[in-house]
């Protein structure tokens, strides 16, 4: 396991096996000689890393991260060290989370969701007429969508006037992860340039509906024009491409490019699709779905 810097000011990644499992707020607390001292979080938000000698796990309680002592001082921890997260007194393990791979073919379900720039309601009818339409399940805080952010704006301007419309929605709890409520996406959206739609999906019932489990993921759908379909079809979920942070490959988006230069074409999409991978999408307290863990 290792840390590396994030984009965020202040922040870093941690990394277990050239897969990020958490973006926070580095704050390192050398660890008392008989053992781990019990330190709250200096602010609101702010992660605390604590060295300790005398663990071979790593745990995360709420903003506490409890790290195995390392007496060189570098960042380079044991690959067993594992990120645990204490939710009501139950552990739970931070994994990294791939998306379920709905069948293709399902249709798009409609929905009623409030933009977080303009406050203007979208469903599906908003996006009819274009030959294909892109959901992307997405957030601010994942180091995943952090890691591809500048891709998912550049995708956005590159297709302006093609003949697809793309919509982003937001679906963490907000009470638990403030940098995903709509306040905080509506910054997020201005500051990185997204021409398309971000909204927000507060009770979470879309998410659910498309079985979306993490952040980034993507469903592609073809709709109505040329060689189509009559109602928006799935033609393609999963990865943007192979870049993960960490693993030195570069964001190009290939995957889902290619996915959608196919429909546009009237071209059939390759069945060949891997699966997204990234933060799990943060379900409320007690709405959790079954595909969920």
């Amino acid at each position: 396991m290792s840390v590396e810097t994030c984009s965020r000011a202040d922040h870093i990644i941690v990394t277990d096996q050239e897969e990020p499992v958490m973006c926070v707020r580095w704050v390192i607390v050398l660890p008392e000689a008989e053992g781990m001292p019990r330190i709250q979080p200096p602010s609101l938000g702010m992660k605390v890393i604590v060295f300790s000698p005398d663990i071979e796990s790593c745990l995360f309680h709420d903003s506490l991260i409890h790290l195995p002592y390392n007496p060189v001082g570098t960042k380079q921890f044991p690959a067993r060290c594992i990120i645990w997260k204490e939710q009501n007194q139950e552990g739970m393990r931070m994994s990294l989370t791939p998306s379920t791979m709905l069948p293709l073919g399902t249709s798009a379900t409609d929905f009623k969701l409030p933009e977080v720039i303009s406050g203007k309601t979208y469903s599906l009818k908003d996006f009819a007429g274009k030959k294909a339409l892109l959901v992307m399940f997405m957030c601010q805080h994942c180091p995943y969508i952090i890691h591809i952010k500048g891709e998912l704006a550049k995708l956005g301007k590159d297709y302006a006037n093609k003949d697809i419309a793309i919509v982003g929605i937001s679906a963490n709890d907000a009470a638990n992860y403030p940098d995903d409520s709509p306040a905080e996406l509506k910054k997020f959206a201005r500051a990185e340039g997204f021409t398309f739609p971000l909204l927000y999906d507060e009770s979470q019932a879309v998410a659910k509906a498309y079985t979306a489990a993490c952040t980034p993921d993507l469903f592609l759908f073809a709709q109505g024009k040329g060689l189509q379909p009559a109602t928006p079809t799935l033609v393609y979920r999963g990865q943007l491409d192979d870049s993960r942070p960490g693993n030195g490959k570069p964001v190009t988006g290939k995957d889902l490019r290619a996915a959608i230069d196919a429909v546009l074409a009237d071209k059939p999409v390759s069945q060949e699709q891997r699966p997204a991978t990234g933060c799990n999408i943060k379900w409320k307290p007690g709405n959790e779905p079954d595909y969920f863990g």
